[in-house]
């Protein structure tokens, strides 16, 4: 339905952004393997729309290798990490309950941001905001669209950052 139509157009978006540094011919670097692993993993995009989504914009599938490998699976684990222990890293990334980058933002009644399954196990137990202790006129969560966006993104310019740097070590 219209869900996945938008699903698809956000992947259609996201992947143009990803390959816009591509040079055809060359091996996708490991940082665009796992930004579109990671990204796939999120928002659950199996191989068929994936290789469809990919022959729309006009690359040939096997420019990926077939699925996530646990290596990038580790990896994108690793660069949400990374983003944690980083100072740059905008506080509004971070779940008030958890603590860590979130992978699935969630607005709760209260207008504050969660990661999905730490408000959820906390409405389970609690009627109140884990922000502010005031009672929640109800229990609904609204995913915050904008907010995983400007986390993904900044988690791939992070990545392409660290390339640039390793690339001009390289030639220094």
């Amino acid at each position: 339905g219209d869900h996945e139509q938008q699903k698809m157009a956000r992947y259609m978006l996201f992947l143009t952004g990803v390959l816009a540094s591509w040079t055809p011919g060359a091996a996708l670097s490991d940082a665009q393997q796992q930004a579109v692993s990671g990204y796939r993993a999120v928002e659950g995009i199996g191989e068929k729309q994936h290789t469809a989504t990919l022959e729309a914009l006009g690359f040939h599938a096997s420019l990926f290798s077939n699925g996530p490998t646990n290596e990038s699976i580790n990896a994108s684990a690793a660069a949400k990490l990374q983003l944690e222990e980083d100072d740059a890293t905008p506080p509004s990334f971070f779940c008030p309950i958890t603590q860590e980058v979130m992978v699935d933002p969630v607005m709760c009644a209260d207008g504050h941001t969660y990661e999905r399954h730490a408000i959820e196990r906390w409405l389970q137990e609690h009627r109140t905001s884990p922000k502010t202790n005031a009672m929640l006129p109800n229990s609904s969560v609204i995913p915050n669209h904008s907010l995983r966006n400007a986390i993904e993104e900044y988690m791939v310019s992070v990545k392409v950052q660290e390339k640039e740097r390793e690339n001009d070590a390289n030639f220094s």
